[in-house]
């Protein structure tokens, strides 16, 4: 796994197998607390991106996003 920018949150939250959290006053020290991946706001031309290995060879068939 490889992420472009992980200043919020790690890039592997990504593929994390538990459910979502949302945890109101938790904090860090880059900010609020995050539990998928967050890259801090671009001010510069482009996009932040990520690179997911893997395990097996296959096929991918389909992919879920969810930017709730």
């Amino acid at each position: 796994l490889f992420a472009t920018d992980e200043w919020f949150a790690a890039a592997e939250n990504m593929i994390a197998d538990a459910e979502p959290v949302w945890k109101e006053e938790a904090f860090t020290t880059f900010g609020k607390w995050m539990d998928g991946w967050e890259s801090r706001r671009r001010r510069t031309e482009g996009h932040d991106w990520c690179v997911v290995q893997l395990g097996i060879p296959g096929k991918i068939r389909a992919i879920e996003i969810d930017t709730a």
